[in-house]
């Protein structure tokens, strides 16, 4: 009954994430929603489970982020007296010990797939409402087509805060149903086939490129590492739909970038720019070891009178924490991809060795989404929960064969 009961509060935790996405939706209670599921779920966790001590290697990871979003912020506390950057210490302090917690009890109660099955079918259903809330035409290829026109960008957002958010949960849901495709015993065909049309439809109607590319580098690197292993399972076509899915989103992507002038693109990405004032306005405080002051990325854009830190993960970590929180980010996400690859290679479990391919794949794609929003550690962020979630439950099982 726990476990049940503890599914259910991570499946309204994932629903308050969707709410908070709505545009209509910006009073306090439902965008700070999930930071009170996250506190109610840890103390559920400590209530009622016995939480086991991890290898030492989830601690190392555990602590590595706290002391980079709990400790090294103290710093930037101290030298400006900002209440927002405490704020934010606190967030990030419930949001890892969330992690934590459910690392270690949904891997002593082997809760991974009922959980990620509950994610996938509140993803599916939400990203289903959206498109039936929409009054436009989604297949109309002129329209997909003017969403990636530099010249005269039109592009939906399906009622959320931005078009990039649409794409972002369309990938979070191609995410979801790759994994009940690549664990699932069952032949659910149809499932699979909505669970990958509608979070197409979702992205190209938004006009994410990165969406759009990162599920081209999440695919192509599973089946890349899946056949280099040469894994024989029964759902072979599963693969080949993957495959030719990954080529179609290939063409198209290559389309879309072969005639563009890329020096044009950065004339209209405000990214380019904002990565440009970012770097200027860190130059002002000649603080670059602990940087400005770790406060929400909103912070910057209501108080600062300049594009600045626009949607790069890494550049963020490294204005708000300076090189201390940076050095110890990169050295903890080149650690976990060493580790990734040396377990590939050793392991032989095959249960072991598909849940390595499917982790490191949304690993690589993550880190690459990172580059263009600010996403890969951040609790506002549903794909960083996903993301981490997944990680932890892979360290943590991947001795006992019974990740998946």
């Amino acid at each position: 009954m726990k476990n049940k009961i503890l599914i259910i509060l991570n499946g309204l935790l994932f629903l308050a994430f969707y709410f908070a996405y709505q545009k209509e939706n910006q009073f306090a209670f439902i965008l700070n929603l999930k930071y009170i599921i996250f506190m109610i779920i840890c103390i559920y966790i400590l209530v009622f489970y016995k939480v086991q001590k991890q290898k030492i290697l989830i601690q190392i990871i555990y602590m590595l982020l706290a002391i980079t979003f709990c400790v090294i912020p103290i710093i930037g506390l101290i030298n400006f007296s900002n209440i927002q950057i405490f704020y934010n210490m606190a967030l990030y302090f419930i949001y890892i010990l969330y992690l934590y917690l459910m690392t270690c009890v949904v891997t002593q109660e082997n809760l991974v797939s009922k959980l990620i099955t509950l994610f996938f079918y509140i993803t599916l259903i939400y990203l289903v409402y959206l498109i039936f809330s929409t009054q436009i035409s989604l297949f109309n290829i002129s329209d997909i087509k003017n969403a990636f026109n530099l010249d005269d960008r039109i592009r939906q957002d399906f009622g959320l805060k931005h078009a990039n958010t649409a794409g972002l949960i369309g990938f979070v849901g191609i995410l979801l149903c790759t994994y009940k495709m690549y664990f699932d015993n069952k032949k659910n065909f149809l499932v699979y086939l909505l669970g990958i049309v509608v979070p197409i439809i979702i992205i190209l109607n938004s006009g994410s490129r990165t969406a759009l590319t990162g599920v081209l580098i999440f695919w192509m690197v599973l089946i890349y590492k899946h056949y280099k292993k040469n894994l024989r399972t029964r759902f072979k076509n599963v693969y080949f739909i993957l495959l030719w899915i990954s080529l179609l989103f290939s063409i198209f992507t290559y389309l879309i970038y072969s005639n563009l002038n890329y020096s044009i693109i950065l004339e209209n990405s405000n990214r380019y720019y904002g990565w440009v004032n970012t770097f200027d306005y860190i130059n002002q405080f000649n603080n670059i070891i602990v940087g400005t002051g770790f406060v929400n990325i909103s912070y910057f854009y209501d108080n600062i009178n300049t594009i600045i830190i626009t949607d790069n993960w890494y550049i963020y970590t490294y204005m708000t924490l300076g090189l201390l929180g940076i050095i110890v980010m990169v050295i903890l996400l080149i650690s976990l991809f060493i580790y990734f690859i040396k377990d590939f290679r050793k392991n032989k479990d095959k249960n072991v060795i598909k849940m390595n391919i499917y982790v490191y794949s949304i690993f690589v794609s993550c880190m690459y989404y990172a580059i263009f929003e600010i996403t890969l550690m951040v609790p506002s962020e549903i794909i960083s929960l996903l993301l981490w979630l997944l990680i932890g439950f892979y360290i943590a099982n991947s001795k006992k064969g019974i990740v998946s």
